[in-house]
């Protein structure tokens, strides 16, 4: 499977590696069963702040120009919590500074 084309569709998650050179960095992993992929349902505030959260994610993608790595947010390619410039954030970070 293409790697950004999995990361796309939704059909790779972040995780640890299996290989030495992937210690301490997150990259892109198949699920361990097809059980592992799963549709959540969204209440109408979560689905207002996503939208919301979208709308600065465009606005960092504007922002970072040329200088942008991650996908396209407008297509819905990419990651949904991003760093300036639009890579995948660490959980550690992502728990810090999003999640309050």
């Amino acid at each position: 499977m293409d790697r950004a084309k999995g990361i796309a569709s939704g059909q790779l998650r972040l995780g640890l590696g299996a290989y030495p050179e992937h210690l301490g960095r997150l990259i892109p992993l198949e699920p361990k069963t097809r059980h592992s992929r799963a549709t959540l349902p969204l209440t109408t505030t979560g689905i207002r702040l996503l939208e919301s959260h979208y709308r600065a994610e465009i606005e960092k993608m504007t922002q970072a120009g040329a200088a942008w790595l991650g996908g396209d947010p407008r297509v819905r390619q990419g990651y949904v919590w991003t760093t300036p410039l639009g890579m995948p954030i660490t959980p550690s970070k992502f728990v810090l500074r999003h999640f309050k």
